[in-house]
């Protein structure tokens, strides 16, 4: 068990103690070839799996190491008549993950 202290008061839960998965990662190269570089050094770490964002980088990437790289996009602006559609045609090239998602904000 551990114990959090928020604001004072304190609370136990437990401790996870198993195998880390990378939220998700954002290429410093958009290329396949430094997926998995970059993937050899989270594995040092103990990370199993890495989510790229990257168009047909993570794609190619995921092909050659289909266990451990996940393909993601993000979205790049949301409205109503484009997201549907383009996350539809993203998910059937074979993206398995909707990453981050942008709105515009007017504030």
């Amino acid at each position: 068990m551990s114990i959090l202290v928020v604001l004072g008061q304190q609370f136990q839960h437990p401790v996870y103690e198993g195998r880390m998965i990378d939220a998700h990662a954002h290429p410093m190269q958009w290329s396949n070839d430094w997926m998995i570089e970059t993937l050899k050094r989270y594995r040092e770490v103990g990370v199993d799996k890495v989510i790229f964002f990257d168009g047909n980088g993570a794609l190619k990437a995921h092909k050659l190491r289909p266990n451990e790289i996940v393909p993601s996009f993000y979205v790049r602006y949301m409205n109503r008549t484009n997201t549907v559609k383009d996350v539809e045609a993203d998910l059937k090239q074979g993206f398995m993950w909707v990453g981050e998602a942008l709105l515009r904000h007017w504030g």
